[in-house]
């Protein structure tokens, strides 16, 4: 019980911080369009704190978390092609379906802001959370059904 709060409780805390860091009160999320460090510091934060869940998730045999994670980066991975695509064609939706994906956009794609200080580009930033959740997904399901030596 001690271990799946605890990751549940650094899992909100790393999308309060990955989300903080990169919201800026005076526009959303800057804009004057530019991208600061404290932006990529956000999203390094948001990545190392997802890497270190399914760590000790991994290393404490937490097979709930693991699976939560693995629904989790699916939907991060359908997120992220359904906003590629909304970015093509926003000026074509109903205002509902805008503003769902601005809502989507919002609640996941908010950490990842920060790796437009790389490449100041939406698509590239929708291409590595993609990638990034992709890789995500496929260690999650790699340590949810590898058997330790000692479970055989």
């Amino acid at each position: 019980m001690k271990t799946r709060n605890f990751s549940i409780n650094w899992l909100i805390l790393a999308l309060i911080i990955g989300s903080a860091m990169n919201f800026n009160p005076y526009g959303w999320p800057d804009s004057s369009g530019y991208v600061y460090t404290r932006n990529l510091c956000g999203t390094l934060i948001y990545v190392l704190a997802w890497l270190g869940i399914l760590i000790f998730s991994a290393k404490n045999k937490n097979q709930k978390m693991l699976k939560r994670s693995t629904i989790f980066w699916i939907v991060m991975i359908i997120d992220a092609i359904i906003l590629n695509f909304a970015a093509k064609i926003s000026d074509t939706l109903p205002f509902l379906l805008n503003l769902l994906f601005a809502i989507l956009t919002g609640l996941l794609y908010l950490p990842f802001y920060g790796l437009k200080f790389i490449n100041n580009s939406d698509s590239f930033v929708l291409l590595l959370m993609g990638l990034f959740s992709l890789c995500m997904f496929i260690s999650s399901v790699l340590l949810f059904l590898i058997k330790r030596p000692s479970e055989v």
